[in-house]
């Protein structure tokens, strides 16, 4: 598949087209920028209730019966119980942000670096990050990049577990706590942490995107997605890919033929489904049993999938 150099940017920037809305269990939370609310919606999208949050506001994080809502100023974290906001956090002059239970972390440009209660928004702990240059998560873990060097975190003390030694200076950092896929300026790598070996994976290659079990890679003329263990289970990607979530898990998925295909590390799974939408319009779904909610700029659909009995294995998709 294609893909030109501002899809590139689009997927390594901090905001994405999605923190707008997110699915929660049977819910879902959407950020209104024209008025500054931030609403729950049941799954048949109609308001339960609303409250004002913090002008400017960009995007959301929902966990944890926990909305939190940022802008370049501040952090706010709402209760959905009590349905109200609980504390902030001065977001002034911040580098980097980890959002994520049980710790939020910030990076600021001063090179402080402080972890907060993810529930309370107190203070649980400050380093000096002057020897730092970057920060990455995957999954709940979190990464500071000292050069070649990375040193994973421990957020709940904000001590640094174990270093890692890199082949190059990573730009970006996905994976999990068995491995990791680091893309330096020109080339893209996978790291075994048990074996504590680098291996080159292709050079000009970079990170696209990555789901629960696979990650999407490739540059402007082909790209592949491969598991989390660096097994490619497509070799060439053609169909426009958009990423499905559930209340467990995200998953990699592409319209063909009426039919909503589902990726994971093992099998394709085939859905027909009653709506139709040009699939490249398509910016965040999120499936609650047999309904998956489907949006794009102005609106969504939902689409009553119904499970086509055959699985293959994952090829070109």
């Amino acid at each position: 598949m294609k893909r030109n150099l501002i899809l590139f940017l689009l997927f390594t920037s901090l905001l994405h087209a999605n923190d707008w809305v997110k699915g929660y269990k049977n819910n879902y939370y959407q950020l209104f920028s024209a008025t500054q609310d931030v609403c729950e919606l049941n799954s048949k999208y109609i308001k339960n209730w609303c409250i004002p949050v913090q002008s400017n506001a960009m995007g959301l994080y929902v966990g944890f019966n926990q909305v939190v809502v940022y802008s370049k100023q501040m952090i706010q974290g709402i209760d959905t119980i009590r349905r109200r906001i609980k504390w902030s956090i001065n977001m002034e002059n911040a580098f980097k942000l980890h959002i994520n239970y049980p710790v939020i972390v910030i990076f600021y440009q001063n090179k402080r670096i402080i972890g907060y209660d993810y529930f309370t928004g107190f203070q649980l702990w400050e380093k000096n990050g002057e020897n730092y240059n970057n920060m990455f998560e995957t999954d709940t873990d979190l990464f500071l990049v000292n050069q070649k060097k990375i040193d994973k975190l421990d957020v709940i003390s904000g001590d640094v577990i174990y270093p890692i030694e890199l082949t190059q200076s990573p730009v970006k950092l996905v994976g999990n706590n068995v491995y990791l896929f680091y893309q330096s300026k020109s080339d893209l790598f996978h790291y075994n942490v048990a074996a504590k070996r680098s291996s080159l994976i292709e050079r000009g290659y970079g990170m696209l995107d990555q789901s629960s079990t696979l990650v999407w890679v490739g540059n402007a003329n082909q790209s592949q997605l491969r598991t989390k263990s660096n097994r490619i289970v497509s070799e060439n990607v053609n169909h426009q890919l958009f990423k499905v979530h559930t209340p467990t898990k995200t998953v990699f998925s592409y319209v063909q033929d009426q039919h909503l295909i589902m990726l994971d590390e093992k099998y394709t799974r085939a859905y027909q489904f009653t709506q139709t939408l040009n699939e490249d319009r398509i910016i965040y779904g999120y499936k609650i049993n047999n309904k998956l909610r489907v949006f794009f700029n102005g609106g969504s659909k939902v689409w009553t999938l119904k499970r086509q009995k055959k699985n293959e294995f994952v090829r070109d998709t």
